[in-house]
């Protein structure tokens, strides 16, 4: 199993492809699973499922997620089995997710008759950033495939190696890309009385959102908003007429997330009486919170916390995941396989030691019950 899943990893990390663009990739995990007695699907795109269906006339199927998307990176690993695409790299290590989706097909077909359950196999274009994972959801084969559960990994540096770290409820954030533009009016510095400020309005603005955050949401709620960068103004010595804020919000709980959303618009209508200024709030809707059924985890928990070192996260992370559109619609659990002390997703460098592979597949295994 160990060097095929290496094989499945080196295979797939030479062909990365961005989402909803996976052909390549499609096409190589067809040609695996064509060999297998399974019921190959195409819900959209490049999307493929494998239906696995047991003999003993349970309905119940158990569904397990692989996302197949890279990323926008030139890679600079040095390694023989480097993206042979230009510009393109996995560097958030979904080779590794499609190879153990596969090992466990692989797994599967071994254990037919073992199988108690019937299982279905996804293997999901465009997590990165594309909504994938909602667009399944779409479909309905969720639904039509009579799923009652869901399981994915994350390799996850900074996570013990060979650890699997998950926690109940909430593990990854709501998160959402904000924009805050302000349109003021242009003077000469010399005569700023007769303009509207927006470089000057839009730092006091920021600062009293940044409080509102400190301030009126309550300090034991995982919240976050921050700007990274900023654009304003021409030249020195000409006031600025506009300026925008490009960052980001993220959180735990919708209602807080709509909170913090209607005191920035309130603050931004404040703000225009002020000063006499526009100011726009933009933002998308981002990924919804990736919130782990209790029950599903607790359940896997005893299912592998006494063969493989499982460690149970005190904080939740602020990164999202698409596999949270998953869990609006059934029960299920989001984990990371800890890969150590690696250099950080979306890297240009970013690689792994693949022997965690097996172990995510042996975890799988258990978790489905053969």
């Amino acid at each position: 199993m160990k060097e095929l899943l290496k094989k499945y990893r080196r295979d797939l990390h030479k062909i990365p492809e961005l989402g909803f663009e996976e052909y390549k990739t499609k096409a190589y995990i067809l040609n695996i699973l064509k060999e297998y007695n399974c019921e190959i699907i195409n819900p959209y795109g490049t999307a493929v499922c494998a239906y696995f269906k047991c003999k003993n006339k349970n309905n119940e199927t158990i569904a397990f997620r692989g996302d197949m998307d890279a990323l926008p990176i030139t890679e600079s690993t040095g390694l023989d089995f480097s993206s042979s695409h230009s510009g393109l790299m996995h560097a958030c290590g979904h080779d590794g997710h499609i190879a153990m989706i596969l090992g466990l097909a692989y797994e599967i077909e071994k254990n037919l008759n073992k199988l108690p359950c019937n299982v279905l196999l996804i293997f999901q274009p465009a997590e990165e950033g594309g909504g994938g994972a909602q667009k399944l959801c779409d479909t309905g084969i969720l639904s039509k495939y009579n799923v009652s559960k869901i399981y994915g990994y994350h390799l996850w540096p900074g996570v013990e190696k060979y650890a699997i770290a998950s926690r109940p409820h909430a593990l990854m954030a709501k998160t959402t890309e904000m924009d805050i533009i302000i349109k003021g009016k242009s003077a000469h510095c010399a005569n700023a009385d007769k303009g509207i400020d927006s470089l000057y309005i839009g730092c006091q603005f920021l600062c009293d959102i940044y409080k509102m955050v400190e301030t009126e949401v309550p300090k034991d709620e995982f919240k976050l908003l921050k700007f990274g960068k900023a654009e304003s103004g021409t030249i020195r010595n000409i006031i600025s007429a506009y300026t925008h804020f490009y960052g980001t919000m993220r959180c735990f709980n919708m209602d807080i997330f709509d909170f913090m959303l209607k005191r920035i618009k309130e603050t931004a209508k404040n703000y225009e009486e002020k000063y006499k200024c526009n100011i726009i709030v933009e933002y998308n809707e981002g990924y919804p919170p990736v919130i782990n059924d209790p029950e599903v985890f607790k359940d896997a928990e005893n299912k592998l916390s006494k063969e493989f070192i499982f460690k149970n996260i005190e904080i939740p992370y602020m990164q999202a995941e698409d596999f949270s559109f998953y869990l609006q619609e059934i029960p299920g659990m989001f984990m990371f396989l800890g890969i150590g002390d690696t250099y950080p997703l979306h890297s240009d460098k970013f690689n792994f030691d693949e022997d965690v592979l097996e172990l995510g597949v042996k975890a799988y295994k258990k978790l489905l019950g053969i």
